[in-house]
């Protein structure tokens, strides 16, 4: 039985650099700290800091975290919500604690042990009532944006299609295709990301997301 393949958007595998950074303008066009949306509310969720509290709280989930669910719609339910937020230096906050917030997901090829610690706070997200996989890697790549990737429903069917039941087999997968040939594809993403003249709080794992989002919605058509 042949290996499971990672089905990456056209722009990715062939270097289009031109309709990568269309995507990431349209998406992220109109993005603005004073609060007005532009298309794609999804573009508010990399810097959503309303509180004002973000980088003094870096390992405990926050209201301002289950919040910003909401903006790539998948908002938490009451019981969730309870959860997270009365955690406070409990089980998240200390296994989050051991992840370096800058830490880089393709640096996880050398930190295997980092990489089992995130899939292992992921798995332990998935048990919060009505979380799920979509939301738990929404909520670890709030707290950890640079270090996990977002996989939701529309990835899963498409460039992960043939990992539907194995994230963590996914999750390897991509970081295997993102150091292969010398960082060849993650270093088409940080040029992307330089290119559409993003902010520092939108990661190179989120230029992936969004890129591979928007393929998959058909937004590559001129």
């Amino acid at each position: 039985m042949p290996a499971p393949t990672l089905h990456l958007p056209a722009c990715l595998r062939d270097g289009d650099d031109k309709t990568a950074v269309r995507l990431l303008s349209t998406y992220f066009e109109g993005r603005t700290t004073q609060g007005v949306p532009g298309t794609f509310i999804g573009a508010q969720w990399d810097g959503f800091d309303p509180s004002g509290t973000r980088d003094s709280h870096p390992d405990h989930f926050t209201a301002d975290d289950i919040v910003s669910a909401a903006l790539l719609s998948t908002p938490l339910q009451g019981r969730a919500v309870v959860e997270l937020l009365s955690d406070g230096g409990g089980r998240f906050s200390a296994q989050l604690n051991q992840i370096d917030q800058g830490r880089a997901f393709i640096d996880l090829v050398d930190r295997p042990e980092e990489m089992d610690l995130l899939l292992g706070i992921y798995e332990e997200l998935k048990t919060v009532s009505g979380v799920g996989r979509t939301r738990a890697s929404k909520l670890l790549a709030r707290k950890r944006p640079h270090a996990f990737p977002v996989v939701d429903k529309v990835l899963r069917d498409t460039v992960f299609r043939e990992y539907r039941r194995d994230g963590h087999a996914a999750r390897h997968a991509l970081l295997k295709a993102f150091a292969a040939d010398d960082r060849l594809l993650w270093d088409r993403l940080k040029s992307w990301h330089e290119t559409a003249k993003l902010p520092a709080d939108v990661s190179i794992l989120r230029v992936f997301d969004v890129v591979a989002w928007m393929d998959a919605k058909g937004y590559t058509a001129a």
